[in-house]
């Protein structure tokens, strides 16, 4: 009786780790993280916006760069899968490298909605955004993965547009909730296109072995890996500068703190791979800091 509820229990044990890892490649594969963190960008302008004063059009416009995102990714893995199925981490992690029927059926439910919701959403909300979509977005993600042009192997270029598009992010939303352009929105500007450049710096040095071995060619290929550590270092040093520069000139002494916290954390752990995250982290504490204790008469 005991060894049968001891096997029984062994079983229920192993589906449950078995079903927690299957939903963890699962969101790797759909690269869910990716576009959460790509589209978070849009929600910068608010930390200078009074939240009551937000419409409901917003959240539509939140859909409408959530979905364009998702479509530009799902849309680079479809041009990379000849590229990723030579290494097993990204072959594991690319929808197009698999012939299961849960994925193929997952990467076209994917395609259509994504592509679905950069479309319909702004040809009733934002015609403007349509026009992007068809003239600039759509063309910049063919000629990016496509195998005959490849801009992202082209020196420099996969750089420079990895670092634009936090930028064009930032300008859709901050355009929308504001109507002017202030020395804070070339300020803003300013760190999403370091942030984007630095996001590019930290992927192509972490797949910098694998893209070697599997013939994929960019930047960093081309300059070599110890160069791109020191322009990464640069890079980061220069968003810590900049954005501790900002909170004292707002007396925004809590997210100081955890800018602090952050770079003290860092340079303890080594771990300058995960500056995006701690950006979102600083964001959500300055958001806090503004909006919600300054009413709340706490300073």
């Amino acid at each position: 009786m005991s060894s049968d509820f001891t096997v029984h229990s062994l079983s229920e044990t192993k589906s449950r780790s078995s079903r927690h890892v299957n939903l963890s490649i699962m969101i790797k594969k759909m690269k869910i993280w990716d576009i959460i963190t790509n589209s978070s960008i849009a929600l910068i302008p608010l930390l200078t916006h009074d939240l009551a004063t937000l419409s409901v059009t917003y959240i539509f416009l939140l859909t409408y760069i959530f979905s364009a995102n998702a479509f530009g990714i799902i849309t680079s893995d479809y041009f990379d899968k000849d590229f990723d199925v030579l290494d097993e981490h990204k072959r594991n992690v690319n929808l197009f490298c698999s012939e299961r029927t849960w994925d193929k059926v997952l990467r076209r439910l994917l395609i259509i909605l994504s592509f679905a919701g950069s479309i319909i959403i702004p040809a009733f909300f934002f015609q403007y955004l349509l026009l992007f979509n068809i003239f600039v977005y759509f063309p910049i993600i063919f000629f990016f993965g496509n195998p005959r042009y490849r801009l992202k192997s082209k020196k420099w270029i996969d750089w420079g547009i990895h670092a634009l598009w936090p930028i064009s992010v930032f300008t859709i939303s901050y355009m929308f909730l504001h109507d002017s352009v202030t020395i804070t929105y070339g300020y803003l500007l300013m760190l999403g296109f370091l942030f984007g450049l630095y996001a590019q710096l930290n992927n192509q040095i972490r797949d910098f072995d694998v893209d070697r071995k599997s013939w994929q060619l960019n930047t960093t290929i081309y300059i070599g890996l110890n160069r791109t550590l020191k322009i990464r270092r640069a890079t980061a040093s220069l968003i810590f500068v900049l954005v501790g520069f900002a909170l004292i000139l707002n007396n925004a002494l809590i997210s100081l703190t955890a800018l602090l916290g952050s770079l003290f954390y860092i340079r303890w752990k080594g771990r300058l791979s995960r500056l995006s995250h701690h950006g979102i982290f600083w964001a959500l504490i300055f958001m806090l800091e503004r909006h919600v204790l300054t009413n709340l008469n706490v300073f």
